[in-house]
């Protein structure tokens, strides 16, 4: 399935970069059309259904929509009725018997990635239903409370937007757009995405609040960090970029 055959919505799409720990990540989740979901009905996916990592990274996640479909990317899992519970099965994968499991499995040079039949490999334990079931209540009540998160934190963005005035700010990209070449020296920027006419909009509206500032302004540190030394042992947590 092209980029070129995405929607603006419809079925969700999703790639590796969706593919979370234990849930789907529904960050810059891509869409195709129905029809285009049915003429590729083997990769269609349906709720409790999972989606393992097949290129870069081991992870597993669950289907919780009605319908979806996958990239080449990852690896689509479909259970047979009754044989351990999808819930219960995408939380041992993403724990450290399923992840080695499954790095076990990786292969290759430069990417590192699992194939079918590997895949196919992984020892799973298939404890009593009544555990199972557990597991699957914590997961859906972890639903429930990021379904809450999500929407408080849009309650929020709504408010800190409604505040500033900007709430019905068109930010849509421009394709045609130019730009004066004293413009371009003074920003000391040559590339064409700099100019965007919606960045001009944008700092035009926060400046219009009345008391805007620079961030350098306001804060007494701004650098990059360093390279670490890790040690597993050590008592000193590191933020990285993942």
């Amino acid at each position: 399935i092209l980029a070129s055959e995405y929607t603006e919505s419809g079925v969700p799409f999703y790639r590796s970069s969706n593919v979370g720990e234990i849930l789907l990540k529904e960050e810059n989740v891509a869409f195709i059309s129905d029809a285009k979901d049915k003429a590729e009905a083997k990769t269609s996916l349906r709720y409790g259904d999972i989606v393992l990592g097949k290129t870069g990274k081991e992870a597993a996640a669950i289907v919780t929509v009605e319908r979806c479909n996958i990239s080449q990317d990852v690896i689509g899992i479909r259970l047979k009725e009754g044989a351990v519970n999808p819930f219960f099965l995408v939380a041992f994968l993403n724990c450290d018997l399923g992840i080695l499991q499954m790095r076990r499995w990786f292969q290759g040079q430069v990417q590192m990635h699992l194939t079918l039949p590997d895949a196919r490999r992984v020892l799973i334990p298939i404890l009593p239903a009544t555990f199972q079931g557990k597991v699957e209540e914590k997961i859906r009540c972890a639903l429930q409370r990021k379904g809450d998160s999500d929407a408080l934190y849009a309650k929020a963005e709504e408010l800190l937007l409604s505040e500033l005035g900007i709430e019905d700010l068109d930010l849509s990209p421009t394709l045609f757009y130019e730009c004066g070449f004293s413009e371009a020296q003074q920003a000391t920027r040559l590339d064409a995405e700099f100019f965007q006419p919606m960045y001009y909009a944008l700092i035009d509206a926060i400046q219009k609040t009345g008391n805007a500032r620079q961030l350098g302004d306001i804060v007494t540190h701004c650098d990059r960090g360093l390279q670490p030394q890790y040690d597993e042992e050590g008592d000193v947590i590191v933020v990285n970029t993942k």
